[in-house]
């Protein structure tokens, strides 16, 4: 109808198969149709009913569009007649029988289960009546009144009629119960319909005596969870607490291996009978609904605190992310058995990375509870959905590594160096099956009847990242120890994978590269760990560093920028050591001679000269690069020509301030020495090159060192000449003190020094 508040009524006759939908309108409605009528002269139409009519008239004027008129009365037969006198009168008294007909509603409810229970106690929640007699006009307007439905107040009809089937002691209409709720909560528009105390019946399903009750009421948890007023409401219910205390059940069952394909004995089973054991299939499939509902419960943090102060060590997911518990069919499971264990092993590691990822306070107690060890354990696991557990556990210690003070702690627990070891060796072995796999690829090593890859290479490199930057935030605390926690072996295994990841085409590796390559930075910021690295046999480490510092932009390699300055900034800690020092004590380095022995003053040369693309990246790659050239010139002596073209080509284009200051400082330590000085005397000159401050700077600096020289050389001069002087009068001395004087005590000895070249000038010639 056109107006909301009309609605359609199916009316049927009792015994009939005809149906007639019967339009009850509203009494201004009705007046207008009632008008329409007459102009079109249908004489005996039937009235449309009204819902401010009484029951009775409403049944008058349904009967009429079935030919049923209850105020109309029909002779059966004839009549009989009878006369009598009294009285002197006579009376005459005709008698007949009539028929007629006498309407009743009878209300069929749209839910309606005849094995349910009549329930006296809620009659909201009694279903079992087909038929329902409507006997008063207050039932009838009861009725009427909320018509016509909307889907809210159907749905909400049906929780109801759902709920019954929940509360009902019969095993199989409590299976349907939950199975509705099930596919009710799978849209999210329903929710909003589901009240309370249909959740609080659902809840309460989870811990039924079946298993199979518990795994269509987890399912329906599960769907419910996707909306956040529903996990509120469950969260008030205790849901987190009875969804792990039914996965611990679970876990527990021992799988019947002969048992049917349907669920556990719901069709047959009585309240009193014991439900019969699940398959492994059974088992795994409760183990996902019961994981999923769990999974996305703990989105909130209304239901993680919960599961927080229950479980603070996160036992139960481990145990579900480890090849333990039920399921496993004592090895003689199927193929899709042996899928599912894996698939509920990745959806545990996927629930505590997000979990981790997610709340600071789950990482405390992860740490304090001494899990760590747990997940460290579960970085080498076996069995399926061991890959993916793999990465779920190395990305969750890579979101560890970002929160300082969760890793203050780590360090204070001593914890560090494992984590450190345990990523170096999932990081070597990952590294190890994605090169093994590509050769398995390349060299044609499968059989016929092998499946082409058994190892996912696109999975294999995000493990790999995932692990390297763990790894790399482990580095930083391991290093920072008292003493550093860095062995010889972990410099040497990095500086392998640094060279392998550059040097394999293949595989996008520069993010790993980029965490391997900061980590031996880490190192080299250190002085104990910087040893290590200079002490690596065959120079191993100083090879790699150098060797990245020139790292150019690839498909492959699409991280170069940042693989690029942290080989320099590696290389520049080197040639800054010792740290802290002031002064002369600059001049002078441990390392500085190795690096430029390996060419190292030439490699960040080319590195500043080179730029990346990334304007970021080469801004650092040149601040470093200057700081680096600058300590190693204290101890360059005399450069080659074509490096110092590159210095001088690096300080004129620079329009870097901070970098020209140290390459200025550099420039003025390189000049100190005279063959530098030739080779860049004509370099500045200003009517050869645009003038400019910097270059008379420059000039001045080259006039000022070489004034210098001849000073010194001139004083030299004079102080050998005094030297001579003394010598030949010593000489004569001594003649002389054969007859007298030969008490002198430097008589024949060496000439006294003269000190300084300046005091030697004032000595007379």
């Amino acid at each position: 109808m056109a107006a909301a508040e009309n609605f359609m009524a199916d009316v049927r006759l009792d015994g009939g198969d005809e149906v007639l939908q019967l339009p009850i309108v509203k009494h201004r409605l009705k007046r207008m149709l009632n008008n329409a009528v007459k102009k079109l002269a249908m004489v005996g139409a039937p009235i449309i009913p009204s819902s401010d009519e009484s029951l009775e008239q409403f049944l008058n004027q349904a009967g009429q569009f079935f030919g049923k008129d209850s105020s109309q009365w029909e002779q059966m037969g004839e009549p009989t007649v009878t006369e009598t006198i009294d009285d002197g009168k006579r009376y005459i008294k005709s008698t007949g029988l009539f028929s007629g007909i006498e309407l009743h509603l009878l209300l069929e409810p749209p839910y309606f289960d005849s094995r349910l229970p009549k329930r006296d106690d809620r009659p909201d929640l009694s279903f079992s009546e087909k038929r329902v007699p409507v006997e008063t006009n207050e039932h009838w307007q009861e009725i009427v009144q909320h018509q016509p439905w909307s889907m809210s107040v159907r749905r909400q009809m049906l929780t109801a009629y759902l709920q019954a089937k929940m509360d009902c002691e019969d095993l199989e209409l409590t299976i349907e119960g939950c199975t509705g709720m099930w596919e009710l909560s799978i849209n999210r528009e329903n929710h909003s319909d589901i009240r309370y105390e249909r959740v609080k019946a659902l809840l309460a399903r989870l811990s039924s005596p079946s298993l199979a009750v518990v795994s269509v009421a987890a399912a329906a948890v599960w769907g419910l969870a996707t909306s956040a007023m529903c996990r509120r409401a469950m969260a008030e219910l205790n849901v987190v607490a009875d969804i792990v205390a039914a996965i611990r059940r679970a876990l527990k069952e021992a799988p019947n291996a002969v048992a049917d394909a349907a669920m556990a004995g719901p069709r047959d089973a009585t309240a009193g009978s014991a439900p019969r054991a699940m398959s492994v299939s059974q088992l795994l499939l409760l183990q996902r609904h019961l994981i999923g509902a769990l999974a996305m419960l703990l989105v909130d943090r209304c239901c993680r605190q919960p599961y927080l102060a229950m479980e603070p060590d996160f036992a139960t997911l481990f145990l579900l992310a480890s090849n333990e518990g039920g399921g496993g069919g004592g090895g003689a499971a199927a193929e899709d058995d042996f899928r599912g264990v894996g698939e509920r092993r990745e959806a545990a590691a996927k629930i505590l990375t997000s979990l981790m990822q997610r709340d600071p306070d789950g990482r405390r107690s992860l740490v304090e509870s001494g899990s760590l060890r747990s997940i460290i354990k579960l970085l080498n696991p076996t069995g399926p959905g061991a890959l993916m557990v793999q990465f779920c556990m190395a990305s969750l210690l890579a979101t560890l590594v970002l929160d300082d003070e969760l890793m203050e702690l780590i360090s204070e627990r001593g914890d560090a160096p494992i984590f450190f070891e345990a990523t170096i060796v999932l990081l070597t072995s990952t590294l190890n099956s994605l090169h093994a796999e590509l050769d398995r690829q390349a060299n044609g090593y499968y059989q016929d009847d092998e499946e082409p890859s058994v190892y996912d290479l696109a999975l294999g490199v995000r493990l790999a990242e995932a692990t390297s930057q763990a790894m790399w935030g482990a580095a930083y605390i391991c290093v920072g120890m008292d003493p550093p926690q860095v062995q010889m072996a972990h410099v040497v295994e990095l500086s392998k994978i640094g060279l392998d990841c550059v040097t394999c085409d293949e595989l996008p590796l520069s993010r790993v590269c980029h965490c391997v390559i900061a980590t031996l930075a880490s190192m080299a910021s250190n002085g104990a760990t910087a040893e290590l690295l200079m002490a690596c046999p065959d120079d191993l480490a100083l090879k790699t560093m150098l060797g990245l510092c020139e790292v150019t932009l690839t498909d492959n390699f699409e991280r170069a920028g940042h693989v690029k300055a942290s080989a320099v900034a590696g290389v520049a800690f080197l040639c800054v050591h010792p740290l802290g020092a002031l002064g002369d004590a600059c001049m002078t380095g441990p390392y500085r001679t190795a690096l430029l022995d390996h060419g190292a003053f030439g490699v960040l040369l080319r590195a500043a000269l080179s730029g990346i693309g990334d304007e970021e990246c080469d801004t650092i790659v040149q601040q470093a690069c200057s700081i680096g050239l600058m300590y190693m010139s204290t101890m360059a002596g005399s450069v080659d020509a074509s490096e110092l073209a590159m210095y001088s080509a690096l300080l004129m284009d620079s329009t870097n301030s901070e970098m020209i200051e140290f390459l200025m400082a550099g420039m003025w330590i390189l000049l100190r020495n005279p063959s530098n000085r030739r080779c860049l005397g004509s370099s500045f000159n200003p009517t050869n090159v645009g003038g400019g401050d910097l270059m008379n700077k420059l000039n001045d600096a080259i006039m000022l060192h070489d004034i210098n020289d001849h000073a010194q050389e001139k004083s030299k001069m004079v102080g050998d000449m005094a030297s001579k002087m003394q010598g030949l009068a010593a000489a004569a001395d001594g003649g002389s003190g054969e007859e007298g004087g030969g008490d002198d005590e430097n008589h024949g000895g060496a000439p006294r020094s003269l000190g300084s070249c300046g005091s030697a000038a004032d000595e007379p010639s």
